[in-house]
């Protein structure tokens, strides 16, 4: 009597401990709808919320089957499956790559009808559960993989890399370890076994921890979309005239010792747009070319509106021959896209000053040089390119305007 009395408070509390793993995920899929409906636009906050819940529901299920003693694992294990590929969904949505559907779908079909196999039509406990740790440890791995940080990379890049990976390595060494290699227990003991209580520990400790990194990085995501969209122009989507200038220092500062370019344009007869299609019509040909320029400057450049239809474009460890190059394919393509429909008004046309930034020169400096190149070339006429001289000793010694760039 006594013995059962035990076992009874035995099972009472592995089954009270068992629920702190889906409790757990569960408040981490109500944070993550909570994230989602704040800003629909970053669709890969649903897939999280859709997987941690997938999650603990699949926890809950095993812990159902087992007080039922009816453990056959099968529908807990294809949540936990279901559960894995939506999280790498939700990690390809959030690096802007779409979800590998065709390796997922059938991997996903393979590994249920396997476990349907070893459940229904030749039953064998120990070959599912190696089955199943050890897909889920290799499918970690390799999403821990693709998601492998760079070596300068923000921290909560590193803290999901390494929660992934040792999420997945521990799949391995854990389900040896506590199945061995003849492990075959009765349904109403499996719920005490030690296989089973290191079982629910492990998800719930790698499971929140995993959840709490993509959390971070979510949140992380959130201030710099927030912090992106506050150092936006409204109306071209391109940097303003103050977040170019600190970005643009930040940069130079970065590449000390290598020649970078600065170049400041005007849209030729830009009021002509203005007078004859109207103000409206004017800022929306001022947001398309906005868009233009971000689509064809590449992104290691900087670009920003300086004022009205005055442009900025930083081109760090780029030597001046390049950046007028790059210049010349832009103005092309300027030339190559239908702005407005009203054909009197022609192609439109940049006229362009880029210089390359000194040595010891400060952004203020080279800016005044550039500006200095658009109105020389503003004086030959639209549609003109003019490369600024080398700094000069009074330029690098003249002190910075200190009201020059307030937006």
């Amino acid at each position: 009597m006594r013995e059962m009395v035990l076992l009874m408070d035995r099972q009472i509390t592995n089954f009270t401990f068992s629920l702190a793993g889906p409790a757990t995920l569960s408040a981490f899929a109500v944070i993550f709808l909570v994230l989602y409906f704040q800003n629909r636009q970053h669709i890969h906050l649903l897939i999280f919320a859709a997987t941690a819940g997938t999650f603990s529901l699949g926890m809950l299920t095993q812990i159902i089957d087992a007080l039922n003693e009816t453990e056959t694992g099968l529908p807990a294990n294809i949540l936990y499956v279901i559960a894995g590929f939506l999280f790498c969904a939700g990690l390809a949505k959030r690096i802007g790559r779409q979800p590998p559907y065709r390796v997922m779908i059938p991997v996903l079909i393979i590994l249920a009808l396997q476990t349907w196999y070893f459940t229904s039509v030749n039953p064998n406990q120990l070959a599912r559960i190696y089955l199943l740790n050890f897909s889920a440890g290799l499918i970690l791995i390799i999403m821990a993989l693709t998601a492998m940080p760079a070596r300068h990379a923000v921290f909560t890049e590193k803290l999901l890399f390494w929660s992934l990976l040792l999420f997945g390595l521990h799949f391995f060494p854990r389900t040896i370890l506590t199945a061995g290699f003849g492990l075959q227990m009765e349904p109403d003991d499996f719920m005490i076994s030690s296989y089973w209580f290191t079982l629910q520990l492990c998800l719930a400790a790698f499971g929140s921890a995993v959840a709490i990194a993509v959390l971070c990085a979510c949140i992380y995501d959130t201030v710099n979309y927030m912090t992106d969209d506050r150092d936006r122009d409204r109306l071209t989507r391109v940097l303003s005239r103050r977040a170019f200038h600190q970005q643009s220092e930040e940069m130079l500062k970065q590449s000390t010792g290598l020649p970078s370019c600065l170049a400041i344009f005007d849209i030729d007869n830009f009021r002509r747009f203005n007078q004859r299609q109207g103000y409206e019509e004017g800022d929306r040909i001022l947001a398309d070319f906005g868009y233009v320029l971000a689509r064809n400057i590449r992104r290691t450049n900087l670009t920003g509106r300086f004022d009205g239809e005055e442009f900025l474009i930083l081109l760090p460890r780029t030597k001046l021959a390049i950046g007028i190059d790059t210049l010349k394919d832009f103005k092309a393509t300027l030339r190559d896209h239908n702005f407005c429909s009203d054909d009197d008004l022609g192609a439109m046309t940049i006229s362009v000053g880029i210089i390359e930034i000194g040595a010891d020169e400060t952004y203020t400096q080279a800016l005044m040089r550039a500006q200095q190149a658009l109105k020389s070339a503003e004086a030959t006429g639209p549609d003109s390119l003019l490369a600024g001289t080398a700094p000069t000793a009074e330029q690098k010694e003249s002190p910075a305007l200190s009201g020059a760039f307030q937006a």
